[in-house]
């Protein structure tokens, strides 16, 4: 994309006016939008978007890649750390192919998040952006603590948690 490609009559939903604005051209050069408007210049690649809807790529500030979410969250539990990284990968492909370029990771475990995170960067996996706070921190047996959350109790032992946390590369 060096040359840059252009995104021609699309419809653009912005996010700073409420109602779509048609028949829009969208510019991107080095991989940053440079221009949107009607009429904008060639580029080496044009795409015709017209029918299609172009807008920025949304946020999702709760997830948690690495669980299914499912009834069965006693077996995830145990399921072993290679199995939970490839889960998180296939949920951050397809978390990004949903829309969502940028999410926050509400706690992991065994720090697989933070390590999903470079691995995105580095472009071995797709995936958006990660925010990842590491592993949730709980109180001792509170909500989490079967799944790999690092127990803490009262504000010193909190405070140490999230030190913790941020020595662990957690955001």
């Amino acid at each position: 994309m060096a040359a840059g490609m252009l995104l021609r009559g699309a419809t653009l939903l912005d996010g700073r006016r409420w109602e779509p604005q048609s028949d829009r051209d969208v510019v991107i050069e080095g991989g940053r939008i440079t221009a949107v408007g009607k009429g904008c210049s060639a580029a080496q690649t044009v795409l015709d978007c017209r029918g299609l809807t172009v807008m920025p790529g949304l946020i999702d500030c709760h997830v948690h890649l690495s669980v299914t979410g499912g009834p069965d969250f006693l077996r995830e539990a145990r399921d072993p750390l290679a199995f939970v990284a490839w889960r998180a990968a296939k949920h951050a492909r397809d978390t990004l192919q949903a829309g969502f370029t940028t999410v926050r990771s509400l706690g992991d475990r065994d720090y697989v998040t933070v390590h999903l995170r470079e691995a995105v960067a580095e472009g071995l996996v797709e995936g958006p952006r990660i925010v990842t706070a590491g592993l949730p921190i709980c109180m001792t047996g509170g909500h989490g603590w079967l799944f790999g959350s690092r127990e803490a109790d009262g504000a010193d032992g909190v405070r140490q948690a999230v030190r913790e946390q941020l020595k662990a590369g957690a955001d």
